[in-house]
Order: structure tokens, then sequence, then C-alpha cells
């Protein structure tokens, strides 16, 4: 058995990439509208995206659940999850931004 290269960087960008995803987090890649809002449609947005981001963690965390040989498949080279790191952090920006907004 050919014992396999360690990879100290790759593996550090992987669990990164994985941490920054887990910490903020959304699917879909909601773009909400960037206009004054009343309540009504603010709560449902509100509403809309920790829904997205709850699907983006569950799939995220599937997504690293399953084996994988690191030297023909390595996580950190996997668009999935690149996609779903990107979306997350994108969309938890806008749920931020949405829940610090003053009301109109």
């Amino acid at each position: 058995m050919r014992p396999r290269p360690h990879r100290p960087l790759a593996a550090s960008a992987a669990t990164g990439l994985l941490l920054a995803a887990l910490g903020f987090g959304c699917a879909g890649g909601f773009e909400g509208p960037s206009l004054p809002i009343d309540e009504a449609d603010r709560q449902q947005l509100r509403a809309e995206l920790e829904a997205s981001i709850e699907r983006d963690r569950a799939e995220l965390a599937n997504l690293v659940a399953v084996p994988r040989d690191v030297d023909v498949d390595p996580l950190y080279d996997d668009a999935t999850l690149r996609a779903l790191a990107d979306r997350i952090t994108r969309d938890s920006a806008r749920l931020a931004e949405l829940r610090e907004e003053p009301l109109p």
C-alpha cells in the first residue's frame, strides 16, 4: 500500500471552506429586493432566507459525510462545496443586512 502524501494546506483550505459554510448558510442563491420593503415582506424574505440557509447546511453536511479518496477526489476541489459555501456566505450577509435595515 502506497502512503498518502501529506497535504496540510489542502486540508486546511477544505476545512476553512467547510467551517465558513457551516457558520454562514443559505441555499438557492436568493437575491432579495434592494428597495425598501414593508414589514410583512421583510418577515417573508427573512423566513425564505432562513429556510434556504437550513437546506444548504443540510446539503453541506451530507456532502461532507460521503467517504472519498483524498488522492482522487479531494473535498476542497468539489464544485458543489464551493457553490454551497458561496451561497451560504452571500445569503447570510443578505439576511444580516435585512435584519439591520431600518423600517421604511
